[in-house]
């Protein structure tokens, strides 16, 4: 299997030992630590599609895996606080103070990824406010 990582700011998809994963990675700044979600992934290679829902106070991480014109469906991958994107914690800060995030390839377990990351697009929609 090609070891192969894609990165997103805090969320990624990467080979592991046992299969691909969707992996969140985020501050949480209620516990002072850093935490990780992880969905294992179908071992295909197939489109995936981050879907990001900004809220005045939270950001929600979702992804979709296309097999095709198929689609297994919209899978949450977790919640990030606004503050925690923007609050400045000695160690734990980013030197923007604004959110964002960002997708790039990345290596693992010690071999180099020769395959770019490929995005076709990237689309923002105004959604209406949660009531």
């Amino acid at each position: 299997m090609k070891q192969e990582r894609l990165f997103g700011g805090p969320i990624s998809a990467h080979a592991s030992i046992s299969g691909l994963e969707m992996v969140a990675r985020y501050y949480d700044e209620t516990e002072d630590q850093f935490k990780e979600i992880t969905h294992q992934l179908p071992l295909k290679r197939h489109s995936i599609e981050i879907v990001i829902r900004a809220h005045p106070a939270q950001y929600e991480l979702f992804f979709v895996v296309q097999e095709g014109e198929q689609s297994a469906g919209l899978v949450k991958l977790g919640e990030i606080s606004s503050t925690a994107l923007t609050t400045r914690r000695s160690g734990k800060e980013s030197p923007n103070t604004r959110a964002h995030f960002a997708i790039y390839a990345q290596g693992a377990y010690d071999k180099s990824c020769f395959d770019p990351a490929h995005s076709e697009f990237v689309e923002w929609t105004a959604v209406s406010p949660r009531h």
